[in-house]
């Protein structure tokens, strides 16, 4: 009698397995932000811990879960997406310049102490032409991979640092309040405020806090940049009256 062995080739691939989270966003409020003397009033929705903002990205929808397996962060995509339309009065404080013209979101890994996350940012509002809307609910998809390749704290990590550009100058703010910078004030720092067109001068910061223990809390990998205003920048030309 022959013997016959056989011999079971066995295929192991990384299972996938597709996710949906459904969310509803409530547009009923305003909040008023402040910082150093500094507010601005804009368009707020409920859930009230998902809501977050900043002066160049907008209203921010974010949430973050904690996973046992890594998304694939190059399959998240929004279905059943409705909006509503909205007037320029009712964006209040927030600027155009902060509204993309398509829907802009992200899902990224993050690991933060003991435990592994997906976080989940979303641009809330959007311009078609000369509409404005903003999201009133969607579901996000998206699949997981049996890999433990996390990518560590990259849930806000920098592409493109407002620091690779420009001309900086650094000097210390002592205590919170409302600060005058004038021409001999940035003379001092090194800045030759006679070839400086006032119009482009920017200030960033954001007060000099410890960062937080949690990998995945919010807190700012780039300097943000500050509200300003500037007396006298009409012209161009920084004068000796400007500040």
């Amino acid at each position: 009698m022959k013997k016959i062995l056989i011999v079971l080739a066995v295929l192991f691939v990384l299972p996938l397995f597709s996710q949906q989270k459904s969310v509803t966003l409530n547009w009923d409020s305003y909040k008023t932000l402040k910082a150093d003397g500094f507010s601005v009033v804009v368009p707020a929705f409920l859930p009230e811990e998902n809501f977050n903002f900043d002066l160049d990205n907008g209203v921010i929808y974010s949430n973050e879960w904690k996973t046992s397996i890594p998304v694939n962060e190059n399959s998240v995509n929004l279905s059943n997406v409705t909006y509503q339309t909205v007037t320029i009065e009712e964006l209040k404080g927030l600027k155009l310049s902060s509204i993309p013209s398509t829907l802009e979101y992200s899902l990224k890994n993050a690991r933060g102490r003991k435990d592994s996350y997906a976080v989940f940012r979303l641009k809330t509002f959007v311009k078609e032409g000369n509409r404005i809307k903003r999201v009133k609910s969607f579901t996000i998809n998206y699949t997981t991979s049996n890999s433990n390749s996390f990518r560590s704290s990259s849930s806000f990590s920098v592409t493109n640092s407002v620091l690779a550009n420009g001309s900086w100058y650094k000097f210390e703010v002592q205590k919170s309040g409302v600060y005058i910078l004038n021409k001999s004030f940035l003379s001092q720092l090194g800045v030759n405020v006679d070839n400086v067109d006032p119009r482009n001068i920017k200030i960033y910061g954001y007060g000099g806090m410890m960062m937080p223990y949690n990998n995945v809390a919010n807190f700012p990998f780039d300097p943000i940049e500050n509200a300003i205003k500037v007396v006298g920048e009409t012209d161009g030309v920084f004068n000796d009256s400007d500040y």
